[in-house]
């Protein structure tokens, strides 16, 4: 969260240097009462967990405090790389309220920039026609099966994810660029459309390229089904799959790893996987089409850049296995956005004291 207060209302003088009081508002300050909503104010006696910059504006000196971003879809990646010793980071954003998409840009108004103002943010609404469309078979993807109790689940505290890069975690080739999976995670409810329709679930399966910054995303829409038996027609025509996504599989994987996701309800907990047949997902996906798009990452810091996949093949889940899930991960989808190449209109820093009246960016603004 990103809050903004004149440093002389707090005791601190407007000339004075913020390093030569950085311990003394370490240890004292708390929001002055007669100031709006000072109750909203977070206290500084923490302060070793943010940071301080001082900014002059007509001579007067104002405090800026913002809180630390965590990871993000990334997170595993060589942009957000995991921390040594096994410790799993809990995220610090949201999907509500202060901490929510809207306000992803005040928790670092520098390295958030892009979720304000991007031109390539996802998710988008995949619509027929549209896109550029890979079928499956030419992504040439390879995931191994994984032995029971050698792969770690996490809770992110924004979602839940599965670590595949040690040992192996899968290949993948686009446009003859090498990927390798790093980890997949899970959106409740999906984040990009099928053709206007929004899906029960999202699974996102993230690819690391050669070059510094290159990632690719797996996207798979997942819709709940009772039946026991596969819904899908084999003889649909790939060339047909343009458009929304047209079968649906059941596939063990997501029963086996939503199944357990009950022990690491709480943020910051992680237990071990019980074997996970990889090999079932590639058949699934190597037998339909994807839509593809260059995007972005759909948390913060929305780096561009991305390379969206996403697959014609919906996953299903069973009821019991999706309440489960929801139990545990909640909300956690951002708005849909702009059409790709569309500028996101500009939101306005909200001051402490005034009325709300930040704009919104709905697709259709």
């Amino acid at each position: 969260m990103f809050f903004c207060f004149q440093a002389s209302r707090c005791g601190v003088g407007a000339r004075s240097s913020l390093s030569s009081r950085k311990s003394k508002l370490c240890s004292k300050f708390e929001p002055d009462p007669r100031l709006p909503h000072h109750s909203l104010l977070p206290s500084l006696s923490s302060c070793c967990e943010m940071y301080f910059r001082a900014v002059a504006t007509a001579g007067l000196v104002f405090l800026c405090l913002t809180g630390q971003v965590s990871a993000s879809c990334a997170y595993g990646t060589i942009l957000e790389p995991r921390p040594e010793g096994g410790a799993v980071k809990v995220n610090t954003f949201g999907y509500s309220g202060e901490k929510g998409p809207a306000s992803w840009v005040n928790l670092d108004p520098t390295k958030n920039a892009l979720c304000a103002h991007g031109s390539k943010q996802s998710p988008i609404d995949m619509s027929p026609g549209s896109f550029a469309v890979i079928r499956g078979r030419n992504l040439s993807l390879s995931i191994p099966d994984r032995a029971a109790g050698g792969t770690d689940f996490e809770n992110l505290g924004t979602t839940v994810e599965v670590v595949v890069a040690a040992g192996g975690g899968g290949n993948m080739t686009f446009e003859h660029v090498p990927y390798t999976l790093q980890q997949f995670h899970f959106h409740l409810p999906s984040e990009h459309l099928d053709n206007g329709t929004s899906m029960a679930m999202e699974m996102h399966m993230v690819w690391q390229g050669p070059a510094a910054g290159q990632i690719a995303v797996i996207a798979n829409f997942i819709d709940i089904n009772d039946d026991d038996n596969d819904n899908d027609d084999d003889d649909v025509d790939e060339d047909t799959t343009a458009g929304n996504a047209s079968t649906t599989k059941n596939t063990a994987l997501l029963d086996e790893v939503l199944g357990s996701v009950d022990k690491i309800a709480r943020p910051g907990t992680k237990t071990e996987t019980g074997a996970l047949k990889m090999s079932e997902l590639v058949e699934v996906l190597s037998a339909g089409s994807f839509q593809t798009y260059e995007g972005s990452l759909t948390t913060p810091p929305c780096t561009e850049g991305v390379r969206w996949l996403v697959s014609t093949q919906k996953l299903a889940i069973k009821p019991g296995t999706f309440k489960m899930a929801r139990s545990v991960i909640g909300f956690n989808a951002r708005f849909l956005q702009n059409n790709v190449g569309v500028r996101k209109r500009t939101q306005k820093r909200l001051r402490v004291g005034t009325v709300p009246r930040i704009p919104i960016p709905y697709p259709w603004a």
